[in-house]
C-alpha cells in the first residue's frame, strides 16, 4: 500500500506517467501552460510528474484555468498522490483537485509543497479533476504517481 492511504490498502492502478502516457483528459480552455508531462513534477524516484504553470522555458503562465480529469477505476476506495507546488502561487491563483464538482483540496496558498503526499476518499466511476490556473512566473502545480486503491 502507499503511506499516504494507509498501509493496508491495495494497489489497484498506477499513474506515474512514465511511459509518456497522460492518462486522462486534459481540458486547456487555452490555456498558455496546460498540463504536460515532464521531469518538473516527478516525485519520489520518478523522472516524469505533471505540471501545468509557468516555468523559466514556457513563455506565460496558465492564464486561463487547464483541468486535467481521470475517471476512478471500478472497486476504488480511496485515491494518493504526491503534489508540489511554490510558494508564488497565491490568491487568485488556482491549484484544486475536485470528485464529482466537490472540491477536496485545495493547495495554492503558503509557503508551497514539495512532493507532499495526499490521500482521499473516493469511489469506483468517480471522476477526479485536478485544476491549475496561475499567471505569474514559477507559478506551477505539480502532480506524479497518482495510485488509486481498493
Amino acid at each position: 500500500g502507499d503511506g499516504a492511504c494507509g498501509p493496508t490498502v491495495s494497489e489497484i492502478q498506477l499513474i506515474d506517467f512514465e511511459d509518456g502516457n497522460l492518462v486522462g483528459n486534459v481540458d486547456d480552455t487555452n490555456a498558455v501552460r496546460p498540463w504536460v508531462i515532464g521531469s518538473t513534477g516527478k516525485c519520489n524516484g520518478s523522472n516524469n510528474g505533471i505540471t501545468a504553470g509557468k516555468d523559466a522555458t514556457s513563455a506565460g503562465g496558465v492564464d486561463t484555468e487547464t483541468t486535467w480529469t481521470i475517471t476512478a477505476p471500478t472497486g476504488s476506495t480511496a485515491m494518493s498522490y504526491y503534489y508540489s507546488y511554490p510558494s508564488a502561487l497565491d490568491r487568485g491563483d488556482d491549484f484544486h483537485v475536485s470528485v464529482n464538482g466537490v472540491e477536496v483540496k485545495t493547495y495554492e496558498e503558503g509557503a508551497g509543497a514539495s512532493c507532499s503526499a495526499e490521500c482521499i476518499s473516493l469511489s469506483g466511476g468517480d471522476v477526479v479533476e485536478i485544476k491549475c490556473k496561475s499567471g505569474g512566473l514559477n507559478e506551477i502545480c505539480s502532480v506524479d504517481q497518482i495510485r488509486f486503491h481498493g
